[in-house]
């Protein structure tokens, strides 16, 4: 069965919720990082991070960037795991 992953060996956690009601209570901001994100990020780790920064800094432009920034640090590990494999 083939996934919207891609080839990663990034790991996967299943959860038991509704993905569709948690994303639909999003910002709007989020939402439409979410829908650019390379990585199938859930609705509930981007919001953790989402409130994290805006309660340190207030600053949502600073938490959009942030989830970039986890963003491409995992996709860096990923890169460097799909190496070390071959």
């Amino acid at each position: 069965m083939r996934s919207n992953r891609g080839n990663t060996n990034l790991r996967v956690r299943r959860r038991k919720s509704n993905s569709f009601q948690e994303f639909d209570r999003l910002p709007e901001q989020l939402r439409e990082w979410l829908r650019n994100a390379v990585l199938p990020w859930s609705s509930r780790s981007v919001q953790r991070v989402y409130q994290r920064v805006i309660a340190t800094t207030g600053d949502v432009s600073f938490a959009i960037a942030e989830l970039e920034r986890l963003q491409e640090l995992q996709l860096a590990k990923d890169k460097q795991e799909q190496h070390s494999d071959g």
